[in-house]
C-alpha cells in the first residue's frame, strides 16, 4: 500500500465520522423539541389566576344590591337561580369578567350530593381545555320564592325540598 491510499483512508474516516455526528446532533435536537411542551398561547393563564378569577366573580355578583322588588331573595345569585334567569346571571358573569383571559366557563347549582349544570357555556366557547378551575359558593334559596312556572313546574334538584344550595363556576 502506498503512502497516498493510506491518507485518503483517513481522510474518508473522517468525513463519514462528521456526517455520522451531524446526524446524531440534529436527532438529539429533533427528539429534544418533540418532547418540549407546546408553546403557551396568549390567553392561556394559571389555574391558580383562573381559580381567583372564577371566586372573584361569584363574590362580587353576590355582593351586588338586590332591588326593593325583589328583596325577598337573599343574594343576586339566589335571585337568579329562583327566577331561572340565566340571561341576567350570564350578563352579571361576563362582565364581571370583562377585560380578564379567560376562554369560558360553566355554571353548575348543586346540593352537595348532586349537581346539576345550568348555564353550558360549551356552545359559545367549546369544550374546556387546558387549565380548569371550580369555585363554590352557597347560597340561600327559599322554596316559596321559586318560580314554578320558570322551572317548568320542578324543583332545581328533583326531590331536594332544602334551601341552601351549592352554586359551582367552572372557568377555563
Amino acid at each position: 500500500m502506498s503512502y497516498r491510499k493510506i491518507n485518503n483512508k483517513k481522510g474518508q474516516m473522517l468525513i463519514i465520522e462528521v456526517i455520522i455526528f451531524s446526524i446524531m446532533i440534529l436527532s438529539t435536537l429533533l427528539f429534544i423539541t418533540q418532547l418540549s411542551p407546546p408553546p403557551l398561547s396568549s390567553t392561556d393563564i394559571s389555574s391558580n389566576k383562573l381559580k381567583i378569577l372564577s371566586d372573584d366573580t361569584l363574590r362580587t355578583i353576590d355582593s351586588m344590591p338586590i332591588s326593593d322588588a325583589y328583596e325577598r331573595y337573599t343574594s343576586p345569585i339566589g335571585q337568579c337561580i329562583a327566577l331561572n334567569d340565566r340571561t341576567t346571571f350570564s350578563n352579571y358573569v361576563e362582565y364581571t369578567l370583562l377585560g380578564n383571559k379567560y376562554q369560558g366557563y360553566n355554571i353548575y347549582v348543586g346540593n352537595g350530593i348532586e349537581k346539576r349544570i345550568w348555564i353550558d357555556k360549551t356552545e359559545n366557547f367549546g369544550k374546556p381545555y387546558g387549565e380548569i378551575a371550580r369555585s363554590q359558593r352557597l347560597v340561600v334559596i327559599y322554596p316559596e320564592t321559586i318560580d314554578p312556572d320558570s322551572w317548568a313546574n320542578q324543583r332545581i334538584i328533583q326531590g331536594y325540598d332544602g334551601c341552601v344550595y351549592n352554586v359551582i363556576m367552572e372557568i377555563w
